[in-house]
């Protein structure tokens, strides 16, 4: 049984059909780069990038991308990038987080923390 996620799996599968050569190659360069960021968006929902740690997520997309397409990305490329496939001004947050904000609960350390 192979133990590794769906979109890793497939990776190969997608690297062996773009790498031929040709007159297409920047085209194929260019839909390679797109499967790789919806491979990515499986893990890095754009609900998650537009929640509370939209920021982290944007982040982890980032790294995600920089080391299967093997360049440098900055944030505005890869909103740019999500922008082609989503409108993210309309993607909903993911309000999974939230819920732990709702508690306005005062905080204190442990009695055996405190220094008299």
């Amino acid at each position: 049984m192979n133990s590794q996620p769906k979109y890793h799996q497939n990776l190969a599968e997608t690297d062996m059909i773009f790498s031929g050569s040709g007159n297409d190659d920047e085209e194929n360069r260019e839909l390679s780069m797109e499967i790789k960021v919806l491979e990515a968006i499986e893990i890095y929902t754009p609900s998650k990038i537009q929640g509370v740690h939209g920021h982290f997520v944007l982040f982890g997309l980032i790294d995600n991308l920089e080391r299967r397409l093997r360049r440098k990305f900055t944030p505005d490329e890869v909103r740019d990038l999500l922008d082609r496939f989503y409108s993210l001004e309309r993607v909903k947050p993911d309000e999974e987080d939230e819920e732990y904000f709702l508690d306005d609960e005062e905080f204190s350390l442990p009695e055996d923390f405190k220094v008299e």
